[in-house]
């Protein structure tokens, strides 16, 4: 019982730096492309999630993250990796069942 509360608990927290990752993946993308496009706003949308707004103001450039949608991509990260797991432990290690 402990040992699946432990893998579990290991998986719920993976999602958090993969969250962080596709986060900072995105935000360097966006900062490039703001670089290199004349544009002035750059939402980044993950999943339908605005995490990251990038805007232009004459020559600076400032961004700002919004919480709520990082929190809730790093919970369906989190989710996502729990689910694949679970089902992979589900089919590589099957019950055994005994017949009384």
């Amino acid at each position: 019982m402990t040992h699946r509360w432990l893998r579990l608990s290991i998986e719920l927290l993976a999602g958090i730096p993969v969250a962080m990752m596709i986060i900072f993946i995105g935000v360097v993308v966006g900062y490039f492309l703001t670089h290199l496009l004349p544009a002035t706003h750059f939402n980044l949308r993950v999943l339908g999630l605005s995490v990251y707004q990038i805007s232009r103001q004459g020559r600076s450039i400032r961004g700002q993250l919004n919480a709520k949608s990082a929190q809730e991509l790093s919970l369906f990260c989190s989710l996502a990796i729990v689910l694949v797991s679970e089902s992979c432990y589900t089919i590589w290690h099957p019950r055994i069942q005994h017949k009384f």
